[in-house]
Protein backbone atom coordinates (compact mmCIF):
# COMPACT_ATOMS: atom_id res chain seq x y z
CA UNK A 1 0.00 0.00 0.00
CA UNK A 2 1.30 3.09 -1.04
CA UNK A 3 1.46 6.57 1.79
CA UNK A 4 -1.24 7.87 -0.73
CA UNK A 5 -3.49 5.24 -0.41
CA UNK A 6 -2.53 4.88 3.51
CA UNK A 7 -3.52 8.74 3.53
CA UNK A 8 -6.59 8.06 2.24
CA UNK A 9 -7.46 5.35 4.34
CA UNK A 10 -6.19 6.82 7.79
CA UNK A 11 -7.74 9.89 7.11
CA UNK A 12 -11.71 9.02 6.29
CA UNK A 13 -13.48 10.55 9.32
CA UNK A 14 -15.20 7.36 9.62
CA UNK A 15 -12.04 5.22 10.57
CA UNK A 16 -10.71 7.25 13.56
CA UNK A 17 -11.95 8.38 16.76
CA UNK A 18 -9.51 11.65 17.94
CA UNK A 19 -8.45 9.66 20.43
CA UNK A 20 -7.18 6.65 18.26
CA UNK A 21 -5.60 9.80 15.66
CA UNK A 22 -3.42 10.61 18.86
CA UNK A 23 -2.50 7.31 18.88
CA UNK A 24 -1.84 6.63 15.41
CA UNK A 25 -0.07 10.15 14.97
CA UNK A 26 2.57 9.47 18.31
CA UNK A 27 2.99 6.16 16.12
CA UNK A 28 3.80 7.69 13.08
CA UNK A 29 6.03 9.95 14.96
CA UNK A 30 8.18 7.31 16.58
CA UNK A 31 8.70 5.29 13.40
CA UNK A 32 9.83 8.83 11.55
CA UNK A 33 11.90 9.35 14.17
CA UNK A 34 13.68 6.64 13.83
CA UNK A 35 13.76 6.41 10.12
CA UNK A 36 15.38 10.03 10.87
CA UNK A 37 18.08 9.28 13.31
CA UNK A 38 19.09 6.07 11.18
CA UNK A 39 19.67 8.35 8.00
CA UNK A 40 21.57 10.62 10.39
CA UNK A 41 23.41 7.87 11.30
CA UNK A 42 24.04 6.30 7.75
CA UNK A 43 25.03 9.50 6.31
CA UNK A 44 27.90 9.93 9.17
CA UNK A 45 28.94 6.50 8.34
CA UNK A 46 29.52 7.19 4.88
CA UNK A 47 31.07 10.58 5.53
CA UNK A 48 33.01 8.81 7.96
CA UNK A 49 34.14 5.36 5.80
CA UNK A 50 35.06 8.22 3.14
CA UNK A 51 37.54 10.47 4.19
CA UNK A 52 39.17 7.56 5.92
CA UNK A 53 38.81 4.76 3.13
CA UNK A 54 37.55 1.93 4.99
CA UNK A 55 34.52 0.78 3.58
CA UNK A 56 33.01 -2.09 6.20
CA UNK A 57 30.24 -4.52 5.85
CA UNK A 58 27.63 -1.66 6.77
CA UNK A 59 28.91 0.82 4.56
CA UNK A 60 26.29 -1.11 1.50
CA UNK A 61 23.15 -0.49 4.16
CA UNK A 62 24.25 3.18 4.59
CA UNK A 63 24.18 4.02 1.54
CA UNK A 64 20.76 2.02 0.81
CA UNK A 65 19.48 3.65 3.29
CA UNK A 66 20.72 7.34 2.85
CA UNK A 67 20.53 7.55 -0.80
CA UNK A 68 16.56 5.62 -0.46
CA UNK A 69 15.59 8.63 1.83
CA UNK A 70 17.59 11.43 -0.36
CA UNK A 71 15.81 10.05 -3.58
CA UNK A 72 12.26 9.68 -1.46
CA UNK A 73 12.94 13.60 0.31
CA UNK A 74 13.53 14.70 -3.88
CA UNK A 75 10.54 12.99 -5.30
CA UNK A 76 8.53 14.74 -2.67
CA UNK A 77 9.92 18.25 -3.31
CA UNK A 78 11.57 18.35 0.12
CA UNK A 79 8.94 16.96 2.09
CA UNK A 80 8.74 13.74 3.57
CA UNK A 81 5.75 12.09 2.91
CA UNK A 82 4.91 10.96 6.66
CA UNK A 83 5.24 14.68 7.55
CA UNK A 84 1.97 15.28 5.58
CA UNK A 85 0.72 11.55 6.41
CA UNK A 86 0.52 13.06 9.87
CA UNK A 87 -0.63 16.52 9.58
CA UNK A 88 -3.40 15.14 7.16
CA UNK A 89 -4.12 13.28 10.64
CA UNK A 90 -4.70 16.70 12.35
CA UNK A 91 -1.40 16.87 13.99
CA UNK A 92 -0.11 20.94 14.60
CA UNK A 93 2.74 19.62 12.88
CA UNK A 94 4.44 16.48 11.45
CA UNK A 95 8.27 17.21 11.45
CA UNK A 96 9.73 15.25 13.58
CA UNK A 97 13.39 17.11 13.69
CA UNK A 98 11.44 19.65 15.84
CA UNK A 99 10.76 17.39 18.90
CA UNK A 100 14.64 16.94 19.62
CA UNK A 101 16.19 20.23 17.56
CA UNK A 102 15.87 23.69 17.34
CA UNK A 103 13.81 25.34 14.97
CA UNK A 104 16.45 26.76 13.10
CA UNK A 105 18.29 23.77 12.85
CA UNK A 106 15.99 21.77 11.53
CA UNK A 107 15.01 24.21 9.16
CA UNK A 108 18.62 23.71 7.54
CA UNK A 109 18.87 19.18 7.95
CA UNK A 110 19.28 19.47 3.98
CA UNK A 111 21.75 21.96 3.74
CA UNK A 112 23.68 20.43 6.56
CA UNK A 113 23.47 16.52 5.63
CA UNK A 114 24.18 17.00 1.73
CA UNK A 115 27.68 18.20 1.84
CA UNK A 116 29.22 15.05 4.25
CA UNK A 117 27.00 12.59 2.18
CA UNK A 118 28.33 13.95 -0.90
CA UNK A 119 32.18 14.36 0.14
CA UNK A 120 31.54 10.58 1.59
CA UNK A 121 30.30 9.23 -1.63
CA UNK A 122 33.25 11.02 -3.54
CA UNK A 123 35.68 9.63 -1.49
CA UNK A 124 34.29 6.16 -1.70
CA UNK A 125 34.29 6.51 -5.67
CA UNK A 126 37.78 7.90 -5.42
CA UNK A 127 39.13 5.09 -2.68
CA UNK A 128 37.28 2.25 -4.57
CA UNK A 129 38.93 3.51 -8.13
CA UNK A 130 42.56 3.37 -6.06
CA UNK A 131 41.61 -0.24 -4.98
CA UNK A 132 40.46 -1.01 -8.69
CA UNK A 133 43.76 0.63 -10.35
CA UNK A 134 46.45 -1.02 -7.99
CA UNK A 135 44.63 -4.47 -8.82
CA UNK A 136 44.74 -4.06 -12.76
CA UNK A 137 49.10 -3.44 -12.12
CA UNK A 138 48.95 0.35 -12.57
CA UNK A 139 51.02 2.67 -10.04
CA UNK A 140 50.43 6.02 -8.97
CA UNK A 141 52.37 9.24 -9.22
CA UNK A 142 52.53 11.78 -6.32
CA UNK A 143 49.59 13.48 -7.77
CA UNK A 144 47.44 10.56 -7.59
CA UNK A 145 47.09 9.93 -11.20
CA UNK A 146 48.24 6.64 -13.52
CA UNK A 147 51.47 6.45 -14.46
Amino acid sequence: MTISAWRKHLTRPSFTSVRSRRSIIIAIKIVHSVIFLTNSLAILHIFWVGIHDRPSRWTSIALAAALGESAIFVINRGRCPLTELVEDLGARSGRVSDLFLPRWFSDRIPWLCTPPLVIGLVGLVAGARRRHMAGTGVSFAAGGRPR
